[in-house]
């Protein structure tokens, strides 16, 4: 590349901790582009919205560089506003979660855009009608008014295609979500509750899945007493942007008897995050639907055994080197598969050369060239 394109990132949307995989899969995206030497400038209304984790990692990258706006409001006005009064210019401009603002100054170059689901559209009913809509209208503003649009995986890909306007997903690119494991390279002297445990990672949304892991478990726990089982991520009530249906799961947990076999973290940073991952026994994640899935990758590349389904994209992002249940909704099948990577685990091991496999497939350079390509083009 004879030249180092210049990138701007709206952030608005992020709150730090509040907003799912789409933080780590923004953050990840801004320090891939850097790497891949990109000039990336990143846009927040205040310093709040940005980790310490985040800003400790790319401490000594040059070429990202962050801004405050200041005065905080909806981050769709915040987002039109912004780039009409900014005067800046640039190679692209990149949304990176599925609003494309209508108006848009030509100096600001290639408009990219990210849809990382669709997930409204089959299970509307996790969605209130104000909020479909909105979505809908999103998606068709984006498709027809980005330049490209990038799908995570072929899953969300094939999903524009189905249910939009065909003639927009000749503007629709998959490029996998860049993963930094870098993130869980500082390990604090943190202990996980228990000595040998399961480890889930997900928001208690219902396309989550949840409640058969615990059902499953309490089947696994009769069996395997001395194993607890670990649920990461942030609480319903915590979250921001929430969807319908969500709720924590303590009054199942109490009515299986499992409170003392099950701890509900909350969120974790990024250095408990890693040792809660490296430490487990396995991971197992029995979502329904994911345009991607960043949790089951994260943990095969740092070795640890992964359950998961074939639901949407995670057979695809897992490179087909996972474990996995074809029921997912049965808990007696998730017991079993659990029990048999207990009783037998170096038979379900990540293998050295999957590891090496998942790191390469969706390494932050290799990502972020992707994307600079398609600038450049």
């Amino acid at each position: 590349m004879s030249f180092s394109p210049r990138i701007i990132l709206p952030g608005f949307f992020i709150r730090t901790g509040q907003v799912g995989g789409a933080e780590n899969a923004f953050n990840n995206l801004a320090y891939g582009l850097a790497k891949a030497g990109g000039i990336v400038d990143l846009f927040f209304f205040h310093e709040n919205q940005v980790s310490e984790e985040f800003l400790s990692l790319i401490a000594s990258e040059s070429s990202l560089r962050i801004h405050f706006t200041g005065c905080e409001q909806s981050r769709f006005i915040a987002e039109q506003m912004f780039i009409l009064r900014s005067k800046l210019q640039a190679d692209a401009i990149i949304f990176p979660n599925y609003h494309t603002p209508v108006f848009i100054p030509k100096s600001l170059g290639k408009v990219i855009s990210i849809i990382h689901d669709c997930q409204y559209l089959h299970y509307p009913q996790n969605f209130p009608l104000s909020k479909r809509l909105w979505l809908r209208c999103a998606h068709n503003i984006t498709l027809a008014r980005a330049d490209a649009v990038i799908a995570p995986s072929s899953s969300a890909k094939e999903d524009m295609q189905k249910y939009y306007y065909k003639g927009y997903s000749k503007n629709v690119s998959v490029i996998g979500n860049p993963v930094s494991w870098e993130r869980f390279k500082e390990m604090s002297h943190w202990k996980p509750l228990f000595e040998k445990y399961i480890l889930s990672v997900a928001h208690p949304y219902p396309h989550k899945n949840l409640d058969t892991l615990i059902k499953a478990f309490s089947i696994v726990s009769r069996k395997r007493p001395e194993i607890g089982l670990v649920l990461a991520g942030q609480t319903v009530s915590n979250l921001a942007g929430k969807i319908s249906g969500g709720k924590d799961n303590g009054e199942l947990i109490d009515s299986l008897g499992l409170r003392n076999k099950i701890v509900i973290t909350g969120f974790v940073d990024d250095q408990k995050l890693g040792i809660l991952y490296k430490e487990a026994l396995f991971f197992a994640f029995p979502s329904l639907f994911e345009g991607f899935g960043l949790p089951p990758v994260e943990a095969m590349g740092l070795d640890t055994t992964t359950l998961t389904t074939k639901c949407a994209s995670l057979s695809e992002v897992t490179l087909q080197l996972a474990h996995y249940v074809s029921d997912p909704g049965n808990p007696e099948e998730w017991a079993n598969k659990m029990l048999a990577i207990l009783d037998n685990p170096e038979r379900y091991r990540v293998l050295s050369s999957v590891e090496k496999q998942i790191r390469a497939t969706y390494d932050l350079k290799k990502i972020g060239k992707k994307y600079l390509d398609l600038i450049c083009a």
